[in-house]
């Protein structure tokens, strides 16, 4: 077993609540928890055990990733108490537990665009993989899928086992305006395999080049298709 895996311990969060003191996410959260209690039992249920794999904060908007899945979520402040602004369901579910998210946080516009991906189906000669990208405008507290696409990879020789993928990573060019999304795809021994995409920011996300690196395998076409193309929110600085 990895060393570093074996001296591993799980731990608790605290936080400070607005009233200044410092206590369990689980107590200082609770209002967050109890909106999820109807939502997702099983995510709840993560939440209240301490179960939090990772978690961050971009001003007032939380998020927190268990095994069953995650949300960014908007906290506002009632009494000293941190509440939800709203009690729409902001849970995304991980497909077989294997999907973990990026972002991108924006800092001058305020918005955060999250990456997830996940393989839709393999064949011994082909591959299909789902990369979806949300867009969370932060002081407006919109949440919305804005682009979503597949990436069939057709091989002119065969695989004999389903390719791992491993999470997206997400980053962006301030100069080209530009987002790359790139992931590894590991082959049958777990050869490393990367797939990149480059996606052009306007009004709306569009593919400008999709490129793959799959040392144990040829690629003989790429193909890509577009299944959610929705207008951004508006940047008001460039």
């Amino acid at each position: 077993m990895n060393k570093l895996i074996e001296n591993q311990s799980s731990g608790e969060i605290w936080m400070r609540t607005p009233s200044g003191k410092i206590l369990p996410s689980t107590d200082a959260l609770s209002a967050l928890n109890l909106k999820y209690s109807t939502i997702n039992p099983d995510f709840h249920f993560e939440l209240i055990n301490n179960e939090i794999k990772r978690f961050d904060f971009f001003y007032d908007v939380i998020f927190i990733e268990t095994a069953s899945g995650y949300i960014f979520d908007k906290l506002s402040k009632n009494e000293n108490v941190l509440i939800p602004e709203n009690n729409d369901n902001r849970l995304t579910l991980k497909p077989n537990m294997e999907s973990n998210p990026d972002y991108w946080l924006d800092e001058v516009n305020k918005k955060i665009y999250v990456v997830d991906n996940e393989i839709k189906y393999w064949t011994s000669v082909s591959v299909k993989i789902n990369v979806k990208i949300k867009q969370f405008d932060i002081t407006k507290n919109l949440y919305s899928t804005k682009f979503s696409y597949d990436i069939e990879l057709i091989y002119s020789n065969t695989i004999t086992k389903k390719p791992t993928i491993e999470p997206c990573k997400i980053s962006y060019n301030l100069d080209t305006r530009c987002f790359n999304i790139s992931f590894i795809l590991r082959g049958n021994d777990e050869e490393f395999g990367l797939i990149s995409s480059t996606l052009k920011k306007n009004q709306n996300l569009v593919i400008n080049n999709i490129n793959c690196l799959l040392p144990y395998t040829t690629v003989q076409k790429i193909n890509s298709n577009v299944l959610v193309d929705k207008l951004l929110e508006t940047d008001f600085y460039s």
